[in-house]
């Protein structure tokens, strides 16, 4: 069956998730917290922040380092109220409250997930089925209950409003207002699409291409035509301040401010990226290691 029973009181107690690369070996997290490093530079992100914006403007956009922390994940998301939701290469989902919570085990089964900036959080499992997390929000984060919707996608991106964008196996897009809608077929091709707090809408094809979907905004979410722009990526994420981060075939990772910017290389190689609303760069390598980019936060 699609769901599994949650055990909080277990998963507070321990949290286990298994590397992506096969072996035997299993990651502990126990309930005392391991990231203090990151958790020290959250709490002090004003003055991180500040020095930054000192040296470079972009640097403030783009960050100063990657931090890692414990556990292993395929893809993820991050919500407005910095809540993070995550599958593992077991397509088993965990839940994070805050930067500096515990991981909590979710009940379900998924191979992709995505959180808009409001907190709503869909995702989809092996067999391309759509599900919402009922009642989910930045008031109400963890919401209640898997419900399944109609369709099928194999990647998708949520908006501030709860609107979903997708992609199917043929690389056909999809929107739909919320999970009272309807999807209504996009003109163009992508596999992978992403979309800003503020409906700013990315995407890539089977050929790496990276397109812009000109006019789209909270107010127009569907955008109006498609333009293509420079380089190759595999991946991308828009973070709720013009920030586009990306991820190519070779792992190396991307950074740009807007249509209008320029790609800046990121030192590191990461097979995954996102960005939450406020910026915070969120991705994991080909090991399923977790990596967030520290500075990038912007208020």
């Amino acid at each position: 069956m699609f769901f599994n029973r949650e055990n909080d009181d277990i998963a507070n107690r321990i949290f286990i998730l298994t590397r992506l690369k096969p072996s035997t070996k299993r990651i502990v997290v126990s309930q005392k917290n391991p990231y203090s490093n990151l958790v020290r530079y959250f709490f002090t992100k004003k003055t991180v922040r500040s020095k930054t914006m000192a040296s470079s403007s972009l640097q403030a956009n783009h960050g100063l380092s990657w931090v890692g922390i414990e556990g292993g994940i395929i893809n993820g998301g991050v919500g407005g109220a910095e809540q993070i939701w995550v599958v593992n290469v077991n397509n088993e989902i965990f839940y994070k409250p805050h930067i500096a919570g515990n991981w909590l085990a979710i009940d379900g089964r998924l191979s992709y997930i995505a959180v808009g900036a409001g907190g709503h959080v869909y995702g989809v499992n092996s067999n391309d089925d759509i599900f919402y997390r009922e009642w989910a929000s930045n008031f109400e984060k963890k919401g209640t209950k898997w419900q399944q919707i109609d369709g099928k996608l194999v990647q998708l991106a949520v908006t501030s409003y709860g609107g979903v964008w997708g992609v199917n196996r043929q690389n056909n897009i999809y929107y739909r207002s919320g999970p009272s809608g309807h999807w209504e077929q996009i003109d163009g091709a992508l596999k992978h699409i992403a979309v800003g707090a503020n409906g700013d809408v990315w995407g890539v094809n089977a050929a790496d291409e990276i397109f812009h979907r000109e006019g789209s905004s909270n107010t127009n979410p569907k955008g109006n035509s498609w333009r293509k722009i420079d380089g190759k990526l595999k991946c991308i994420a828009v973070g709720g301040h013009g920030q586009v981060w990306g991820v190519n075939s070779a792992d190396q990772i991307w950074f740009r401010l807007g249509v209008n910017g320029d790609w800046k290389q990121i030192e590191g190689a990461l097979s995954f990226v996102t960005v939450a609303p406020n910026g915070l760069a969120f991705g994991c390598n080909n090991s399923g290691a977790i990596f967030f980019r520290q500075g990038s936060v912007n208020y």
